[in-house]
């Protein structure tokens, strides 16, 4: 189920709660845990750069139901957005996840299943920090979306996971456009996200990009302090 996340992240072995801590929750709720969350936490759980790098996944101790009856497991990293599955579902595997972007007050369909919202997050957060090689531009320019749509013309684009406003496109798992778009798909900021240097340097030097935020500067002013 998650073999799309081992990939993208170049993972080869579990990394997350055991057993006695998510029976415990479980205990604490009163509720069973929906198989694919219990999964998600004993194999993912603990890996910080999926789960906190950017928005913040809630550790088992902090599951709680809301005044609205929903189960909150997933924040944006600043709180403007709230993932949550409802109560009437946690005795469902793969539950739909709900956001909320009113801090809990009302709530809409996010994902149809908690694991496309998993594959969904695991992009995001990918290229918001997650893999190593980032860079991003906000309100690209025609040139530069046309740039970008001629380079990935062959690249597989990750669809039906979510409901946000984004395009997911990848070349073999582990390379990254996450596009973020408005409600008429139009373009709003392009997103790259790589494994490996190499790759990461030849589509920076493929694609002339006015970039506003490249990781590998980050580091070489690091360096030079």
């Amino acid at each position: 189920m998650f073999e799309d996340i081992y990939n993208l992240y170049n993972l080869s072995e579990k990394k997350g709660y055991d057993d006695l801590t998510l029976s415990q929750t479980e205990k604490r709720l009163a509720h069973s845990l929906p198989l694919v969350l219990k999964q998600y936490y004993s194999q993912l759980g603990l890996y910080s750069e999926l789960n906190t790098v950017f928005n913040q996944l809630a550790s088992p101790e902090q599951l709680d139901l809301s005044d609205s009856d929903y189960m909150i497991f997933y924040e944006e990293n600043q709180g403007v957005v709230l993932w949550a599955i409802a109560s009437s579902d946690l005795t469902l595997d793969d539950p739909p996840v709900y956001g909320s972007y009113d801090n809990g007050n009302t709530w809409v369909l996010d994902a149809s299943s908690l694991s496309n919202f998993f594959v969904s997050m695991a992009y995001l957060q990918a290229v918001m920090g997650g893999l190593p090689y980032t860079s991003n531009t906000m309100q690209p320019d025609k040139n530069e979306i046309r740039l970008v749509k001629e380079y990935i013309t062959n690249w597989y684009e990750i669809k039906g996971k979510n409901h946000w406003y984004n395009q997911i496109f990848t070349r073999d798992g582990k390379q990254v456009f996450f596009i973020m778009t408005d409600a008429e798909s139009q373009w709003q900021g392009i997103f790259l996200a790589c494994q490996q240097e190499e790759e990461f340097e030849q589509i920076l030097d493929t694609l002339s990009i006015d970039w506003s935020y490249i990781s590998d500067e980050d580091k070489d002013d690091w360096d030079e302090e």
